[in-house]
């Protein structure tokens, strides 16, 4: 009878050990799986800086014209010329191209541009004309200020004329001229200097 007593008590330990090793591995697991312990998998954050300066630029990428020599034909009282390939009553050379004007920076400009003469001073003669056109090379390159059309000749004075109130960057305009040289015009080689002036928009 006290050999059975001692094997159910034995019996009563081994379940007892048994029990609290279920609940020291259940723990165990618990603290495994527990946010506050490390895992094999981690993660962290890096910064790449760089920095990219202002770049205001703009270049005549074509910036010389000239008909060269010629006169008016026949009994004819003026001559009109272009830079659009037309001549008219005149015997000059052809030009199919004027000036080119590229935003070489990284920034949208304003653009201007001046002339030393205008038509009396540059042709001289009873109602001569120098004009300039404007138009986008690229799509979209230039918006004009307002009461300003593209497309369009002006009469050319030595007034600084506003022509981009945006330029766009990596974007090319072109310039291209018409004359009307009359018959008393001045003789010899006659030249006019265009200034082009930038600068970046505010």
């Amino acid at each position: 009878m006290m050999k059975d007593n001692l094997l159910v008590a034995v019996s009563l330990v081994v379940i007892v050990f048994s029990i609290g090793g279920l609940i020291s591995s259940y723990g165990l697991v618990v603290e495994i799986v527990s946010p506050n312990v490390l895992t094999g998998h981690a993660t962290s954050t890096g910064t790449i800086n760089v920095t990219i300066t202002e770049n205001v630029l703009a270049n005549l990428t074509s910036s010389n014209v000239n008909w060269g020599t010629g006169a008016i034909t026949g009994e004819n009282s003026n001559a009109t010329i272009d830079t659009l390939g037309n001549i008219s009553r005149g015997n000059w050379s052809a030009l199919s191209s004027g000036l080119v004007i590229k935003n070489e920076g990284n920034v949208a400009l304003v653009l201007d541009f001046q002339s030393n003469k205008n038509a009396t001073n540059f042709i001289g003669g009873t109602s001569s004309s120098f004009k300039y056109m404007i138009t986008n090379v690229d799509s979209g390159a230039c918006t004009p200020p307002d009461g300003f059309v593209l497309g369009t000749f002006y009469e050319t004075n030595t007034s600084t004329i506003q022509i981009c109130d945006s330029f766009a960057p990596n974007e090319s305009v072109r310039m291209d001229f018409e004359l009307t040289i009359p018959s008393n015009s001045n003789l010899g080689i006659l030249s006019s200097t265009i200034t082009i002036g930038y600068n970046k928009v505010t």
